[in-house]
């Protein structure tokens, strides 16, 4: 894993585009709205938040950690958060290539990231994903998150409702 850089841009644009495809293949609205797109992942990139993984140094997965508060988690319903400060990394935009899928890259992936995230003095992150995203809460919870209740972000469609996660170092 290491940080994106401006050239990596095309690859992570494809590997969300076939993340918001199988989404859509799922049946699951979480975006398809046009979030995120170009402008999203070069802003990641140009803030030093975006991450890719990288196998036989081919992008193979992209990650936005974002440290600090995040207005999506600001208000939490049905639960609450451990820890009420600000003080945490958000994990954002995760998204395999399909050329991996079904390898199990996804969990090796969010455990790099949470060593990473350790290494950085995190102790407190957090992470969300549609209800329906069965998939991906498996990786999330196989990995030590635990559910702390619902957020709602804005991804300009009807279904703004996220299963909202913690995980305490």
């Amino acid at each position: 894993m290491r940080q994106a850089r401006p050239k990596d841009l095309d690859s992570v644009l494809t590997i969300i585009n076939n993340g918001k495809q199988f989404l859509k293949l799922q049946q699951i609205n979480q975006w398809q709205a046009g979030y995120p797109n170009e402008n999203t992942i070069s802003k990641d990139i140009d803030d030093g938040v975006g991450f890719v993984l990288t196998i036989d140094k081919k992008v193979a997965g992209y990650v936005a950690l974002v440290y600090g508060e995040d207005s999506g988690y600001t208000h939490i319903v049905e639960g609450n958060w451990d820890n009420p400060d600000f003080n945490y990394f958000a994990i954002h935009r995760i998204a395999i290539s399909d050329e991996y899928r079904g390898q199990n890259l996804s969990g090796k992936f969010l455990t790099a990231i949470i060593t990473y995230i350790f290494s950085q003095n995190g102790r407190d992150i957090r992470i969300d994903t549609h209800p329906k995203n069965k998939v991906m809460q498996s990786v999330i919870k196989s990995n030590g998150f635990v559910k702390k209740g619902i957020v709602h972000v804005d991804e300009s469609n009807d279904e703004t409702e996220r299963y909202a996660y913690q995980l305490s170092l």
